[in-house]
């Protein structure tokens, strides 16, 4: 034990060097062309008309920096406030670890993910607010807790969308644990609630109800031609042939359709130890085969195969987890440091990463026995 938190020691040390070199020495684009003018908006005119292409619920805790105006500075205010986000994944996956009866002292190996460093300190992105909840609803599927996944995914999908592609998962342990109609509808009463007090400030409904189409329409206007800056399936096809298969896009929507009707036809039965692949599946398998997915978009799907790894260790684990990270966080590198055009490497080790996870040799010999025992051993609804 003591060994073990030597090396934890160790890593919250390295972890501390890890983000203050960037946080203290780069600034992002975004910082300056999105972050620090919404700052600045807020500021002046507060919630009385919508700013950014942005979910309320960031807006608000950018709001809540004003009030801090002028005792510091606004690039470290919102650069703190992105930092904060990885703290809250690193309690939130903590609380996976504890759940799966892991030392939770182990989510803190979160602070050394290059995905983290690079979406907080260097970035100074918001994706870490996302997917904290879809951790921690992952925790509550582990404990049975169904009410609480519900309303983390709401939660998660209020921050941003792409919490939607923790949605299969979530689709997958309802209907397979038979979870009542009630529990699925806490989701988007949370997601209203969320928004609600940017109605209030003065957003008109209308708005609100469109801002995720909007993202949408933005990505197809990234740049010409542009097909996605991830580890896609689009990515490296955009990059051999860009206008072929830009005007492809379309089949976006069937593969994204046989990729679901796969995924909850033959996944296994979300017990404890398949939860967290399960989820880490579908958290990677969307974006995989959606066109237009942004560089960031695989960091919920990163995080979930390292603490898969954590959970139970083996070469495959940590192949699958390796893998991921990279995948994940080298388009995000790209994107920091103008590595164009350099991110369709990225997409290779996304497959890595779903093949091993897909079938664990481990869990095996589980399959048929927790298939025909799958409604005795499920946790209690609620």
């Amino acid at each position: 034990m003591n060994s073990n938190r030597t090396w934890l020691a160790a890593a919250m040390v390295a972890a501390i060097g890890l983000h203050f070199v960037p946080f203290t020495m780069y600034l992002s684009p975004d910082l300056h062309q999105a972050y620090r003018p919404w700052y600045y908006h807020l500021l002046e005119k507060g919630f009385s008309e919508p700013i950014s292409n942005y979910s309320p619920p960031y807006l608000y805790l950018l709001w809540g920096l004003t009030r801090f105006d002028g005792i510091f500075w606004p690039n470290v205010m919102i650069k703190l406030l992105s930092l904060s986000g990885a703290f809250w994944v690193a309690y939130s996956a903590s609380r996976v670890l504890g759940a799966l009866g892991r030392p939770r002292e182990l989510g803190l190996l979160c602070f050394i993910l290059p995905s983290i460093i690079l979406n907080t300190s260097v970035l100074s992105q918001v994706d870490t607010f996302w997917v904290a909840p879809c951790l921690l609803a992952t925790a509550a599927a582990i404990e049975g807790k169904h009410a609480r996944v519900s309303a983390w995914a709401g939660l998660a999908f209020a921050i941003k969308a792409q919490a939607a592609f923790f949605a299969p998962f979530v689709i997958l342990l309802f209907v397979r644990r038979r979870v009542p109609p009630a529990i699925w509808l806490i989701a988007p009463i949370v997601f209203v609630a969320a928004m609600v007090p940017a109605w209030l400030g003065g957003w008109k409904a209308s708005y609100i109800a469109s801002i995720y189409l909007g993202q949408v329409n933005y990505m197809e206007h990234v740049g010409k031609y542009f097909i996605g800056s991830s580890a896609s399936l689009w990515t490296p096809l955009g990059f051999l042939a860009p206008k072929l298969v830009f005007d492809l896009r379309w089949l976006g929507l069937p593969f994204i359709l046989a990729g679901l009707a796969f995924y909850w036809r033959y996944a296994p039965t979300p017990n404890a130890r398949n939860i967290v692949r399960l989820a880490a599946i579908s958290a990677a398998g969307m974006p995989f085969l959606l066109p237009h997915m942004l560089d960031r978009f695989f960091i919920l799907a990163d995080v979930l195969a390292f603490l898969y790894a954590v959970a139970y260790p083996s070469r495959r684990t940590l192949i699958s987890a390796a893998a991921m990270q990279f995948a994940s966080a080298w388009p995000m590198a790209v994107w920091a440091f103008f590595y164009h055009p350099w991110t369709f490497v990225a997409a290779p080790f996304a497959v890595i990463m779903l093949v091993l996870l897909w079938r664990d040799p481990e869990d095996q010999p589980q399959r048929r026995s927790s298939s025909r025992e799958g409604a005795v051993t499920a946790p209690a609804l609620g």
